[in-house]
């Protein structure tokens, strides 16, 4: 027969404090991040449409986090649910499953470190979630209702995510602008934007994109010099943008459409530039006489997005386009400039 008087109750409640160790907050941070990598596999191998990623779908990188972050909550003992240890615990379980994604693909570090502010609140929002649930459960005993509750939604990122990976996500066309200001003639800063001779491994400067896998550009060559130009732009690692020029308004403006094209020293991460989900649609030049030779060159690019976090996308993809355009306008200035 079982005691439950009050000075039993205080008793096991007692022991369940004392009990409470880091090796056991160590298990219980553990048993998410088991959770996030068996699901990253599992995404990684579902059959799928090609060029469809289900690792950029909302069922992973919303669901995974949010189910993790409940299962840590739920392995806590109820006594010692504190909003800290509730933090602690879910804050390490994300970054750890995070770290292990670096380690064990290192190309995928670029989109690790934008996903990872919107996966730690996304596993805090879980935690608090079955805490809250979790009142309904604790004066109850664990049966098979329970269990096949908890068993539905560990598997539910699975059910809804190809479902989700067929579904039309919205398009968003952005424009970003860059500007910079040039000791130079028009003229001179035009002949170095139609085309630009390789840059030397001396011209190359550290950049925060590039350090996350984003390509330094090469060279740019021109075949024709007017409407219906085609303009190559050679990047590292296979990139190429292969750009027809649409607007020519000589020691002016340039436009051009801009396709962007892979070979095999492409990444798994540079071939999503161009695909379902991000692609680079015009470009354009336009340089402002300022007077006493000194220019304003203007660099603005075109860009789609398309997935199911658009809002969230558009603020990481936005700075990589602004921080990959301040390269390009830097790198002219100083050629133009030491010319």
């Amino acid at each position: 027969m079982i005691d439950d008087t009050p000075k039993q109750k205080s008793k096991d409640k007692s022991k369940e404090i004392s009990t409470w160790t880091w090796r056991r907050t160590g298990k219980v941070a553990l048993a998410g991040v088991i959770y996030g990598i068996v699901m990253q596999w599992v995404f990684t191998v579902i059959p799928a449409e090609e060029d469809v990623n289900m690792l950029a779908t909302l069922a992973f990188l919303a669901g995974v986090p949010l189910i993790g972050g409940g299962l840590s909550v739920r392995m806590i003992p109820p006594v010692r649910r504190t909003w800290f240890n509730i933090i602690a615990i879910v804050v390490s379980m994300s970054l750890t499953f995070l770290f292990f994604v670096i380690v064990s693909q290192p190309y995928m570090i670029l989109c690790v470190l934008m996903a990872s502010p919107f996966i730690v609140v996304i596993a805090l929002i879980g935690a608090f979630m079955f805490k809250r649930l979790d009142r309904y459960f604790l004066n109850r005993k664990y049966n098979r209702s329970q269990l096949a509750f908890t068993g539905f939604v560990l598997v539910l990122p699975l059910l809804i995510a190809p479902v989700e990976a067929n579904l039309e996500s919205p398009h968003w066309h952005r424009n970003v602008q860059n500007e910079i200001i040039i000791n130079a003639t028009i003229e001179e800063v035009w002949d170095n934007i139609i085309r630009m001779d390789t840059i030397a491994p001396d011209e190359q400067r550290p950049s925060i994109y590039h350090s996350l896998g984003i390509p330094r550009p090469i060279k740019a060559t021109l075949d024709y010099a007017g409407l219906g130009g085609v303009r190559v732009g050679h990047f590292e690692h296979g990139l190429t943008f292969v750009e027809e020029i649409i607007q020519w308004e000589l020691y002016d403006s340039v436009r051009f459409n801009v396709d962007v094209q892979h070979n095999d020293q492409s990444t798994a991460i540079l071939k999503h530039i161009g695909g379902r989900y991000f692609d680079i649609l015009e470009a354009g030049y336009e340089i402002i006489d300022l007077g006493n030779d000194q220019v304003l060159l203007r660099l603005d690019s075109d860009y789609r997005l398309t997935t199911n976090f658009n809002g969230y996308g558009a603020f990481w993809s936005d700075w990589i386009m602004h921080d990959f355009q301040t390269y390009v306008l830097t790198t002219i200035k100083h050629r133009v400039e030491a010319q």
